[in-house]
């Protein structure tokens, strides 16, 4: 009888089951709509071969079948059949169910209720796996989240299947992990997939939790930090209390034992006390007892994640990380986070600390497993009785957790000496031509490497279905010795390639410090991959995984392989490569290298200071926040100032300054020409207090310095050449958008550089800084240092008599990002062609080129695909090239809000090309067939917001209110019978993009009448009969 070998996952083992002899409870979960009724025999089929590879019988395994439309209806029970002959009967015997609308979220909640049950025949207590397969063809009318959560804290390993019109992302919610979903164009493609799925089923581990890390030494000195949920949602919050007490109690405490902090949050995090707070085992139970829900709302973890990292893992708070000592955080969160929760996990990730996170009731389950260290440092409490089992399990990582190596540098030096590089290779079939131009090339790079144990090191890995190492980072020291194994490497061979476990295995088992990377230390991480062939599995959550851990992927594929998948993979599109074949690897050697190098942002400090004697001219404006929110760190910014002007030579022919507080208004503390001398602003600079108020309106303040701060009259010598310089301090958010009076600002010469807190938005940041390296971050605006010291280096640049011209702005605009999103559902398929011809010819009009014109596409129905990013393809022949290749996406319905916020999170950043920082105009082009499925406002204003000037082209099926919200304007919508009129438009849309001009404060739409309007002489259009022009104007 064949048994697999363990498999390895990360570091832990896990048994596999007997394939011949298993113990498994399966049920198939079928969509019985009238969506399916064409293809389920195809489905049956499916099934029926499903369970003829299977050993089906009381003691092996069990199956069930339930069909859903509206309601679910069971077909047979795990135990109704005891033979593999009568259960392939039953499957025979199936009639379609029929019905609609399809309810998957009730149909998973009624199988976790009914079906794996052990009156239904469940033998789950006795720890044999319980599987359930959802095969489904549309989109579910009610929320799946709730029950996919349930599934997955009942260990039930849930795999989806879907069609074309099915919705990925409610798949992959399902799924209990996103990589166990597959889609299929149709369901007579299942039998493609039979052994694939198979091989998931076959290989689910016996004992459904995975194993505890192994004990090691120093069980007693631990730093753990408490993040407690106590939101206005948060009904938990007692019950949490009571665990954070229990776990208090069984720890010991003292300098060589263990320390607790614990911080409250909703919107803001707010410490009850810190790591050297309390040293008794007393005094920290009767904190807790005293503690009272802080309220607030929305829940906002990434923040909270971001101010622990910052504010109580550090040395100046009682953090023992320096000294070795390990760091767990316990995350307890009874919600779902309103922000961004990946960026601030990796860098946690990085730090060394340990997250372990707990839910309770409402808890969203796939957010808390990304921020756990590991899938299974995650629990569910739901009540009292679940404190006892989830306290030991924490208990056991806390004693297990290894002491950390001693860091001496955090901060990555990116223009560093030494690198850690892998190399990951596809050794599938695909490549088994152009395996030995990889060799060859490699052997290339490492000749030209510094390998040793404190140079470069670099390791090797091939894949195809699954990952294998060849060498690790730390297995050879020796250039020699790594070119003699390279020299006789052999090609893995084997098929499908699934690059996105490869990466997988790299992340958990390469890119480690037990490997030999040494990230901890801040050294670069790169990492190559060769593809000859497209994946057969997702990529895209690793890939964003990766990204958030500051590794630089560069991809280089071949005509076989998917140039979106390979930009995906890559740190940025910029970063993918292609190639005809391997043997033409030669042709972007010299651009692979160059990938290599780092831009350093981190700036070293030194003792070099401006000369007072150099005779520079500068006129510099400090907007300072002085909301509510940062009294208790006022006197830290006013410290900053004052030792920023201490370095200037204050006179009336040389520095001047200015002061200007902002909350939700601003207010003048000083003027430029109001002080002659350095020790006359000192004094004034000591004397600021601050001004109070809420919320923050950034936007505002920002105009009122241009209007009002630098103007001749308040002491600019802006006219006479002398460089303008602001420097803005703020620990917020801002409540009014910043882009427009940025842009202006930027217009006028004016050089800004933003510091904002761990609170602020980075984004925001980047907008308000006149280049992305002009804006910084200090943790509670706190620790200057390094900052200060990097703005005074930036200064001294600055030539006397020089105006600063900010690349990228001025009254002409002669380049823009321009976007389509087209609208590809079903009812779009017999338009495409004109679609695409259109598209081409407004393309063959614009400047395409890296400093020019860039153009972006992307495809949308149920969900939106990119074809090419705006940094894709900067040679206009390349992307004509592009255009010419697009095939029809298909699918259906048609979510337009969603494409609109695709566009947003996706498009328009300056990874995948968008110069928005530089204020290029930001185009986005919209062509729609029907009605949108799901609401656009939400999605359309945030997309105003960011000032993108958004056209909009529809049909006459097209919903003319969802169009009003979505365009800048009447003025920007168009109508036309259907997409043989869209070359009437042509021209005019060109002449309305080509004729932008950039606008100095946000955008506001307006209606002006058909003077001013953009589309004009529209008599063919037989929507618009009757008027003279084709605005839609109420």
């Amino acid at each position: 009888m064949e048994i697999e070998p363990p498999t390895i996952v990360g570091r832990s083992i896990f048994v596999l089951v007997e394939l011949d002899a298993a113990q498994r409870d399966i049920v198939f979960l079928l969509d019985g709509s009238d969506d399916t009724r064409d293809e389920f025999p195809a489905i049956l089929q499916f099934v029926e071969n499903v369970a003829e590879k299977l050993s089906v019988d009381q003691n092996h395994d069990q199956l069930s079948v339930v069909q859903y439309s509206r309601d679910p209806v069971v077909n047979f029970h795990l135990n109704t059949h005891e033979s593999k002959r009568d259960v392939i009967s039953a499957i025979r015997n199936l009639r379609h169910k029929g019905g609609s609308p399809q309810n998957l979220g009730v149909a998973l909640e009624y199988v976790k209720q009914n079906i794996f049950s052990p009156s239904s025949g469940s033998r789950r207590l006795e720890g044999v796996p319980q599987i359930l397969i959802v095969l489904t063809g549309g989109r579910s009318q009610d929320d799946v989240r709730r029950a996919a959560i349930g599934l997955k804290e009942e260990k039930i390993l849930s795999f989806t299947v879907g069609t074309q019109n099915a919705d990925i992302i409610q798949l992959q919610t399902v799924a209990h992990i996103p990589s166990y979903t597959i889609s299929i164009h149709r369901f007579g493609d299942l039998q493609s997939i039979q052994h694939k799925l198979l091989s998931f089923v076959k290989h689910v581990p016996r004992s459904p939790r995975l194993p505890s890390p192994p004990v090691v030494a120093d069980m007693g000195r631990s730093d753990i930090a408490f993040l407690i949920d106590a939101s206005d949602d948060s009904e938990s919050f007692p019950l949490m209390k009571d665990f954070v007490l229990r776990v208090v109690e069984t720890l010991e405490f003292g300098p060589n034992k263990c320390q607790v902090a614990l911080v409250q949050y909703s919107d803001q995090p707010s410490a009850a006390f810190l790591l050297n707070t309390h040293s008794t085992k007393d005094d920290i139970i009767d904190s807790v007892k005293q503690l009272k829900q802080r309220g607030g709302g929305p829940l906002n973890t990434g923040t909270a994640l971001q101010y622990v990292r910052d504010e109580v893992f550090a040395e100046a708070f009682g953090s023992r990380r320096l000294q070795g000592v390990p760091q767990l955080l316990v995350l307890l969160s009874g919600g779902r986070s309103r922000d961004d929760i990946r960026s601030p996990t990796a860098s946690l990730k990085a730090m060394g600390v340990i997250p372990v996170s707990i839910g309770t009731a409402g808890a969203d389950t796939l957010e808390l497993q990304t921020i756990s260290r590991e899938p299974n440092y995650y629990f569910m409490m739901n009540d009292i009785n679940d404190i006892p089992t989830v306290k030991d399990e924490l208990l056991s990582l806390v004693k297990s957790a290894s002491p950390q190596k001693t860091l001496t540098s955090a901060p990555a030096s990116f223009e560093s000496t030494k690198k850690d590089i892998v190399f990951l290779l596809d050794g599938s079939e695909d490549t088994r031509t152009g395996f030995e131009w990889i060799r060859g090339f490699i052997q290339k790079i490492i000749e030209n490497l510094n390998i040793e144990e404190n140079g470069d090191r670099v390791a090797l890995v091939q894949y195809s279905r699954e990952a294998r190492a060849n060498f690790y980072l730390n297995s050879y020291s020796s250039k020699n010795d790594m070119l003699n194994v390279i020299q006789f490497l052999r090609h893995k061979r084997g098929r499908p390639l699934n690059t996105g476990a490869a990466l997988q295995f790299l992340k958990d088992n390469v890119f480690i410090a037990s490997s030999g990377s040494r990230v901890l230390e801040g050294v670069p991480q790169i990492l190559y991959m060769f593809s000859g062939g497209r994946s057969n599995d997702d990529v895209r959550a690793v890939s964003q995984v990766l990204r958030d851990s500051n590794i630089r992927v560069i991809a280089v594929g071949t005509q076989n392989a998917d140039t979106l998948e390979l930009q995906t993979v890559s740190y940025t599109p910029a970063h993918a490569f292609s190639v005809s074949d391997f043997s033409n690897i030669e042709n972007v050697h010299d651009k692979l290298i160059s990938s290599m190098t780092y831009t350093q942002e981190f700036v070293e400090p030194t003792s070099t200071i401006l000369d007072s004697t150099t005779g520079m001219k500068r006129d510099v404006v400090f907007l300072i926040d002085g909301s509510d929110d940062m009294r208790n760190r006022f006197s830290a910014i006013r410290a900053f100032v004052g030792s920023m002007v201490e370095k200037f030579d204050v006179s009336q022919n040389k520095d001047q300054v200015a002061v200007v507080q902002f909350s939700n208004t601003p207010a003048t503390e000083f003027t430029l020409n109001t002080h002659r001398s350095t020790e006359s602003v000192l004094n004034a600079v000591r004397s600021l207090r601050p001004k109070g108020g809420r919320p923050h309106y950034t936007g505002k303040a920002l105009q009122f310095v241009k209007d009002s701060v630098f103007t001749s009259n308040a002491g600019s010598r802006h006219l006479k050449g002398v460089p303008q310089i602001l420097v803005v301090l703020t620990g917020g958010r801002s409540r009014d958008s910043p882009h427009g009076p940025a842009g202006a600002l930027k217009r006028m010469g004016v050089l800004t550089f933003a510091i904002g807190s761990q609170l602020t938005d980075q984004v925001e940041m980047q907008v308000i800084a006149s280049q992305s390296e002009h804006a910084f971050i200090s943790p509670g605006l706190l620790d200057f240092k390094n900052i200060q010291q990097s703005l005074m280096t930036k200064f001294s640049v600055i030539k006397d008599g020089e105006i600063i011209k900010i690349d990228g702005f001025g009254n002409d605009v002669t380049k823009r990002d321009v976007i389509f999103l087209v609208d590809s559902s079903d009812h779009t398929r017999s338009g495409f062609q004109a679609i695409r011809n259109f598209i081409n010819d407004i393309v063959s009009k614009l400047d395409v080129q890296s400093t020019g014109d860039r153009v972006s596409v992307i495809q949308f129905s149920n969900i939106a695909v990119a074809n090419f990013y705006l940094n894709s393809f900067l040679k206009k022949e390349d992307v004509l090239n592009a255009i010419k290749g697009l095939t029809h996406k298909g699918g259906r319905p048609l979510n337009v809000g969603r494409a609109l916020q695709f566009v947003k999170d996706n498009i328009l950043t300056t990874q995948s090309g968008s110069r928005y920082m530089e204020n290029v105009p930001q185009i986005l082009i919209l062509l729609v067939g029907g009605k949108s499925r799901d609401s656009v406002e939400g999605p359309a204003l945030g997309l105003k917001d960011f000032g993108v000037r958004t056209f909009v082209i529809g049909t006459g099926n097209s919903d003319r209110t969802d169009l009003e919200r979505i365009a800048i304007g009447p003025s920007h919508i168009q109508l036309v019978p259907d997409s043989s009129g869209l070359s009437n438009i042509q021209q005019q849309l060109l002449s309305a993009i080509t004729s932008l001009q950039i606008e100095t404060t946000a955008l506001s739409p307006t209606v002006n009448g058909k003077d001013n309007c953009i589309f004009k002489n529209c008599e063919s259009n037989t929507l618009m009969k009757g008027k003279t022009n084709c605005c839609i104007t109420d």
